[in-house]
């Protein structure tokens, strides 16, 4: 093969060449100019639904995909009328946004748009319920009023809850057109951050209201599930709404107003806002004290029954106190004791026959009392007894004397002796001196003792040395 050899300056020429042409291919090409590519990439609203009055907060997003700044202009519309609009640099590969504020003064659905991109529809309502949040055992709802109708009732329907205990209604009487309640429903007593009772008491949930300046009153609708009624031993005909009133509770007057297949739902008017609590609550009595005595009355003798009832329930109830007489109940009243109070009973029976009668308050045993013929037969003269010396006997006694009889006895002379009467006291001993004396007089007439004589000088009575 023959190999051609050339000369420096024939390849120094022959580079040039090829720069040249390289050179002017590129000068050939058309360089694209720098500038942005600028789009909205988001529009939102703050709040989907609000009161008359309340602001939300509409945000722009706009992003420049470009390879420079350029301005970009956002323009905020309500139901297609400009309410607010902004110019802004966008940067290259950046994001800016924009937000504007907008309110509403009457009730109403509105198209809230950026540019030509919806940020939400708003209903606007005269009165809200908004969850703020929800735990699964705690939900926090906002009741807020721009225009609440003032005097009249104006029902909400609460956000729906994942709790076997929800508020599902709440229909408020205002007192003012504006104002803002926080109501916070709880699944349990122990999920609650509120006291509440644990004796005599049964709590399936809590519910509790925050500031209520504004709000005459509520009537509440509250959804219990099937199986915590169970669970508590409750059911839709013994489960109640309570408020709490000091260190006390009081049961509302709640009546069922829906039964569904897995829940019950329940209602209850409040004129007063505090903790109100779902369950049953019931009075705990105890008879701390009871004591009876007698005194004449017209018919013979009257058995006067005295108690003392304690409630150390949270709950006010009527306790029904019965005077048993020898197993037989004569006379019942009833009593209502406020809670952590006591209250006094008093009964009575007349009896008119002699007997001992056995006394009791309910499952108490006070004693037995001894009534005599005389007392009955001196009580019941002319219908008007003499006062007697009323004499108590306590709870724990077992026996008691007779009641004092003093209408056939001088004054100062008991009506009793070691339990017996002083009538028969006395007849008893004058007829034993009656005797004794009887016993004297025959001795007399039938001479002396042993070997005694009946002649005139030795003769003495056998008791003619005394």
């Amino acid at each position: 093969m023959l190999r051609v050899k050339r000369s420096s300056n024939e390849t120094l020429r022959r580079v040039a060449t090829v720069a040249i042409a390289l050179l002017l291919i590129a000068t050939a090409v058309p360089v694209a100019a720098a500038q942005p590519s600028i789009y909205l990439a988001n529009a939102r609203v703050s709040d989907t639904t609000v009161a008359v009055g309340q602001t939300v907060t509409v945000t722009g997003v706009a992003e420049n995909l470009g390879n420079d700044s350029g301005g970009y202009t956002m323009t905020f519309k309500r139901n297609g009328s400009r309410f607010a609009s902004k110019r802004v640099v966008v940067e290259a590969g950046e994001r800016t946004v924009v937000t504007r504020n907008v309110s509403f003064d009457t009730v109403g659905t509105y198209r809230i748009n950026v540019n030509d991109r919806t940020a939400g529809v708003v209903r606007v309502d005269r009165v809200t319920a908004t969850e703020l949040n929800d735990t699964g055992d705690r939900q926090e709802v906002e009741v807020r009023a721009g225009d609440a109708p003032v005097g009249e009732p104006y029902r909400l329907a609460f956000p729906t809850a994942n709790q076997t205990i929800a508020v599902e209604n709440w229909t408020l009487v205002a007192q003012r057109d504006q104002f803002v309640q926080r109501v916070v429903t709880y699944d349990s007593a122990a999920a609650a951050d509120v006291d509440v009772p644990s004796d005599s008491a049964t709590v399936l949930g809590v519910v509790t209201t925050g500031s209520t300046e504004g709000v005459d009153a509520v009537t509440m609708q509250i959804a219990i599930d099937r199986g915590r009624l169970r669970d508590g031993g409750l059911t839709a005909e013994t489960v109640g709404i309570y408020h709490r009133n000091g260190s006390t509770w009081e049961q509302l007057n709640t009546s069922v107003v829906t039964e569904r297949a897995e829940s019950v739902v329940i209602e209850a008017r409040a004129d007063t806002f505090s903790t109100f609590a779902v369950g049953r609550f019931e009075p705990r009595f105890e008879i701390t004290n009871a004591t009876f005595n007698s005194e004449n009355s017209a018919a013979g003798q009257r058995i006067l029954l005295d108690g003392t009832i304690a409630n150390d329930g949270a709950i006010a109830g009527q306790y029904e106190a019965d005077m048993i007489v020898n197993g037989e109940t004569v006379n019942t009243t009833t009593v209502t004791v406020p809670a952590n109070e006591s209250r006094s009973v008093s009964l009575w029976y007349d009896v008119t026959e002699s007997d001992r009668y056995r006394v009791r308050l309910n499952d108490r045993d006070v004693g037995t009392l001894i009534i005599s013929e005389s007392q009955v037969r001196n009580g019941s003269d002319d219908g008007a007894a003499t006062a007697t010396e009323r004499t108590t006997a306590p709870s724990t006694a077992t026996t008691a004397g007779p009641p004092d009889d003093t209408g056939d006895l001088p004054g100062g002379i008991p009506s009793t002796v070691l339990g017996i009467d002083t009538l028969y006291l006395a007849g008893g001993v004058g007829a034993a001196l009656v005797v004794f004396l009887l016993v004297v007089v025959l001795l007399r007439r039938g001479g002396g003792g042993p070997g005694g004589s009946s002649g005139d000088g030795g003769g003495t009575g056998g008791f003619e040395r005394l």
